[in-house]
């Protein structure tokens, strides 16, 4: 469980363009990360925009993108990361 809240989207109309922006890019989905970020506005969009960029505005293919994004999490701990990318790592663990 997270320390701090998530932000419940019906309690906040005015976050409803960017949580629709986030979903759009994202197959419907708003990540537990995001809805952390919306605490923030202006932090939850530009992450977004960042995440955006490295995500489909580089040069690597697909492949070889998911296997760096898997490498550097695997190097810094990142599990969170890893079982967004891999979530079939997740269910493996309960």
């Amino acid at each position: 469980m997270a320390r701090v809240s998530y932000v419940e989207e019906g309690a906040h109309p005015e976050l409803a363009e960017l949580i629709g922006r986030i979903r759009g890019a994202r197959r419907g989905n708003l990540l537990k990360l995001y809805r952390l970020l919306l605490h923030s506005p202006a932090l939850a969009e530009s992450w977004f925009q960042h995440n955006n960029a490295v995500r489909w505005n580089t040069e690597l293919d697909g492949r070889l993108r998911e296997l760096v994004i898997l490498r550097v999490c695997h190097l810094n701990g990142a599990t969170y990361v890893i079982n967004q990318h891999v979530p079939e790592l997740a269910l493996a663990e309960d």
